[in-house]
């Protein structure tokens, strides 16, 4: 478990070297970097832009939790960079494959517009519980969720077991930009108030 707190100078998790993570190389952080951590608590790290950028997922294969909350700066939970965009095209999907992520939990994210970048998708066949609690309300996009077929091409979809709470009014400003009737699908669970 990584749990963080009170840390306002934070502003990544990890830092990149010249040439890590960028989509110019194949040189990655250490495989072994949080290859354990199942649990992620992020608590008032005011300078994160963006929690985990798309080339250290890799290592957080056995991620099982992330809660997040008061950490005023941040945009996005799952961040492709820009360049990394650009080198694949712009419609070309990022995938964010969390294979054991089965809990989502935010809470007073004033900045926060997305889970995942916009040109990306979650892998995520566990998730069962997506949690957005007060002061989220620029969030307002729930990411689609593709698992890959045997002939590798994607297809959109909820995974069976996901839930969603939160409160209703934000339920309904929700924008489903590539999946009108990806709403349909998903339960709702909202909170009693």
């Amino acid at each position: 478990m990584l749990d963080l707190l009170d840390l306002p100078k934070l502003s990544a998790l990890i830092m990149k070297d010249a040439g890590i993570g960028s989509a110019t190389t194949s040189t990655l952080a250490s495989s072994a970097t949080f290859s354990h951590l199942k649990e992620f608590k992020i608590v008032d790290c005011s300078s994160m832009k963006t929690l985990l950028p798309h080339w250290l997922l890799p290592n957080l294969q056995n991620l099982e939790e992330i809660h997040v909350r008061a950490c005023s700066q941040l945009v996005e939970i799952l961040g492709a960079e820009t360049s990394e965009v650009e080198e694949k095209g712009s419609d070309v999907l990022i995938k964010f494959h969390l294979p054991k992520l089965r809990e989502l939990s935010f809470s007073e994210l004033p900045n926060l517009k997305s889970i995942c970048s916009k040109s990306g998708v979650m892998v995520c066949d566990s998730l069962q519980l997506i949690q957005v609690f007060g002061y989220c309300d620029k969030l307002k996009r729930i990411p689609p969720f593709v698992p890959l077929v045997g002939n590798g091409q994607p297809f959109a979809y909820a995974p069976p077991s996901l839930t969603i709470r939160s409160w209703k009014e934000w339920w309904e400003l929700l924008e489903w930009d590539d999946h009108p009737n990806f709403k349909n699908v998903l339960r709702f669970n909202p909170f009693a108030g």
